[in-house]
């Protein structure tokens, strides 16, 4: 749900002046409202919209957001198709703006772990197309500040069409193995590489000699049977008794004759810039020597950390309640650790101090220094400032 933030009372049916921007009623909009919730935030006059939480929460699906009337020229471009084409029919709902409009479709859950939002700027202003995964929402439904509205469109709303399963051209653009790949380049495996050169070894019009020789590739460099699966599934030739009796024959075949290095030429064909393979690109010794090896060694440790399954300050039986909460709120568990601590730390009595030796009667002041670190638009501060009022107001904490 969006409220647009204004001062002063708003109308029944507002205009809203384009100088407001539309913000979450609730800090945690990450989580499902339920429909009583919603009823009685339009009847106070405080939602003006309704957006959909995209992803895996809404059991899959994707919104596919045209923003801007030179999408149907990059499209056509991209794929080879009128727009009309490659956006198929479905659930369609638009701000009102021309060129803007949103296309809903369902991906099949074998996709979802491998799949993420991805964006494609059309170089014509900020127009871009964007296929929205988890942690999104769209709006559908409401006031909009420059138009009459937001709604849907004729023909294409849900008493008019069901939703229909995603185009396999998206699911391919949004495929993704990088969560997968856990080394830093230097240190890469055969199955670090493959899973790196896979998502631009396109399943698209591979005649069966080529797909047989990924395949091969893939077994060659240990990359798991599931993970091949789902590129297969990512081309309209497969089939599951086709894949099975290829790999079937690639597990008894021990030659294995095709290697990670052939897929690597398809990639590089495809358009993949990575860093080369050869070792002579490495950078050879000098002065720095010492400090650049100060930098890999504090890397190290930041990667193990980000690989580490838990906090290893938090048993069981508490890191696992704490990861449902989290799950039923759409966060990642960190993110609800870092807000919960420090303020359960601020209940404490202020006179309160940690014992940290006990031999030397080493004392500590009972507060807890919680840092997110993250990728830049990860939504950092938004989740972390929704859910701190929510877990204070639950706390009764200031």
């Amino acid at each position: 749900m969006l409220c647009y933030q204004r001062e002063e009372t708003l109308s029944p049916r507002p205009k809203i002046p384009t100088r407001w921007k539309p913000d979450p009623i609730t800090p945690t909009w990450k989580v499902p409202i339920d429909r009583d919730c919603l009823i009685q935030e339009i009847q106070t006059g405080r939602c003006k919209a309704i957006g959909l939480l995209t992803g895996q929460i809404s059991g899959g699906i994707v919104a596919v957001d045209h923003d801007g009337e030179s999408c149907d020229s990059y499209l056509t471009k991209k794929l080879g198709l009128p727009t009309d084409q490659a956006l198929s029919p479905s659930i369609k709902f638009s701000s009102g703006k021309q060129g803007h409009y949103q296309i809903l479709y369902l991906i099949p859950q074998v996709f979802w772990k491998f799949t993420k939002t991805t964006k494609w700027l059309t170089e014509v202003g900020n127009e871009q197309i964007e296929l929205r995964w988890n942690n999104l929402q769209s709006v559908f439904l409401g006031a909009h500040p420059q138009t009459e509205g937001y709604g849907f469109i004729s023909g294409c709303s849900p008493k008019e069409i069901t939703i229909q399963s995603a185009p396999m051209w998206i699911i391919r653009a949004m495929l993704t193995f990088s969560h997968l790949m856990q080394k830093p380049r230097k240190d890469w495996t055969d199955r670090e590489w493959a899973l790196d050169y896979l998502p631009w070894c396109v399943n698209h019009d591979l005649d069966w000699t080529t797909w047989r020789n990924i395949l091969f590739a893939l077994h060659h460099a240990e990359v798991e049977k599931e993970i091949a699966l789902i590129w297969s599934m990512t081309s309209e030739k497969h089939t599951d008794k086709g894949f099975d009796e290829v790999w079937e024959h690639i597990k008894d075949d021990k030659s294995n004759p095709v290697t990670v290095a052939s897929l690597g030429d398809l990639a590089k064909q495809n358009g993949w810039q990575g860093k080369a393979r050869d070792s002579s690109t490495h950078i050879s010794p000098s002065a720095h020597d010492e400090d650049a090896e100060n930098v890999e060694q504090q890397l190290g440790e930041l990667i193990n950390l980000e690989q580490a399954n838990k906090p290893q300050l938090l048993v069981d039986g508490i890191y696992e309640p704490l990861g449902e909460l989290a799950h039923q709120m759409n966060l990642p568990v960190e993110v609800y650790i870092c807000a919960l601590l420090p303020i359960l730390a601020s209940l404490i009595h202020s006179k309160t101090r940690l014992i940290i030796n006990k031999f030397t009667n080493h004392k500590a002041v009972a507060v807890v220094w919680i840092g997110l670190v993250g990728e830049s638009g990860t939504k950092k501060k938004s989740d972390y400032q929704g859910l701190n009022g929510s877990i204070k107001s639950t706390t009764g904490s200031n």
